[in-house]
């Protein structure tokens, strides 16, 4: 899988699973590696998709699915 479209799929399963740490384990990466995957895909688009907390995630409106 290229990086483009593992960044992408790191995002869509993070809103899935509403944490990072559930995405990563979901791909077989670990939290950091799935951090730096959603890290540069924010900063390809120039937006921060998620606002990353201890405990969960929070989706910016841009980055919001519905």
């Amino acid at each position: 899988m290229s990086d483009k479209l593992l960044e992408m799929e790191v995002f869509f399963r993070n809103a899935d699973n509403g944490s990072l740490t559930a995405a990563a384990l979901d791909l077989g990466l670990s939290a950091q590696t799935a951090g730096r995957y959603l890290k540069a895909l924010e900063e390809r688009l120039e937006v921060t998709l998620i606002v990353r907390q201890t405990v969960l995630s929070t989706f910016r409106r841009l980055g919001c699915l519905s």
